[in-house]
């Protein structure tokens, strides 16, 4: 039996229920119909392109995955650090992934790829400290340094290619 709703127009549920914003699946719902919608698929049957043409390289995978893994670990951090280092290693992440976009669609990357170097060099020391305040163990000090490690390669490989 439908009840009254807003303006006297019908509504299946009960007044006293609260809406849900966010149903467990709902996400992967709404992805799934996006991607199989109309539009997606015609933008991959006619092959376009980004307006802005990036080099193909795997350090924007790596990156992504340093950045996958770093964040959701910098949000477990204390909330007296929460504000102070997490916020700054969250903002070194996004300065390099900003900097290697603009790289990878300038003209000349030498100045954004030395941006990213530097941000790469601070995001280091910044996890050193987490390390040395105990807020990464050893084992995932370890893990996220092997990551920024392979960024770092990467980075030198593509700086020494301009060169």
């Amino acid at each position: 039996m439908a009840t009254p709703g807003v303006y006297g127009v019908p509504c299946s549920a009960p007044l006293s229920r609260k809406p849900r914003l966010f149903v467990k699946g709902q996400l992967n719902v709404i992805a799934s119909r996006w991607l199989s919608s109309r539009w997606f698929l015609r933008r991959i049957e006619a092959n376009e392109q980004s307006p802005y043409p990036m080099k193909q390289s795997p350090i924007f995978v790596k990156h992504y995955d340093l950045m996958a893994w770093l964040i959701p670990h910098t949000l477990k951090f204390p909330k007296s650090q929460r504000g102070v280092l997490a916020r700054q290693i969250q903002t070194e992440l996004f300065r390099i992934q900003e900097a290697l976009v603009n790289a990878g669609t300038s003209g000349t990357p030498s100045p954004d790829l030395l941006e990213a170097d530097r941000s790469l060099l601070r995001l280091r020391t910044y996890l050193r400290l987490s390390r040395d305040l105990k807020l990464l163990s050893s084992a995932q000090f370890a893990h996220v340094s092997r990551l920024a490690g392979e960024v770092g390669k990467l980075l030198g490989g593509w700086k020494k290619s301009l060169v």
